[in-house]
């Protein structure tokens, strides 16, 4: 997602460090995919994107990092939708408006609705991984 947000102004190095996060992004989403979370390693996101195991750690913290790296950003999105909403309106109707609204928006990024349509398939697939979200989020 980095590399979308670099204007043609960055730096060579930036550019770089955007491909590579993008890359290792793309290449674990599209594993889990075709396995599933549990059944991927590290060392293979790193082996089939064509890097070492530290380079891939120099850009994820974890292998969960590479699911949930935007949550404080998704966070302040649907707080500023949340904030919109009218006053008078119930709470659990704002709510419910916010989330919805966040979650049915397009980033008119086809790469991007994607990789959000993939992670979204995989939390819905795999308890484990949703409850880690959900541990993140509070």
């Amino acid at each position: 997602m980095a590399l979308r947000d670099l204007s043609d102004s960055a730096g060579l190095r930036e550019r770089k460090k955007a491909e590579t996060q993008n890359l290792l992004r793309t290449t674990a989403l599209d594993l889990f995919t075709k396995k599933s979370f549990s059944e991927v390693s590290v060392d293979e996101i790193a082996t089939t994107a064509n890097v070492s195991r530290s380079t891939f750690f120099r850009y994820f913290g974890s292998k969960e990092a590479v699911l949930f790296d935007d949550i404080d950003e998704s966070g302040d999105v649907f707080l500023s939708h949340l904030e919109g909403r009218p006053g008078t309106e119930a709470p659990w109707r704002a709510f419910e408006a916010a989330m919805m609204t966040i979650t049915s928006q397009s980033t008119g990024d086809e790469e991007l609705d994607r990789e959000q349509r993939a992670v979204d398939e995989l939390l819905r697939n795999d308890p484990a991984l949703l409850g880690r979200r959900l541990a993140l989020l509070e």
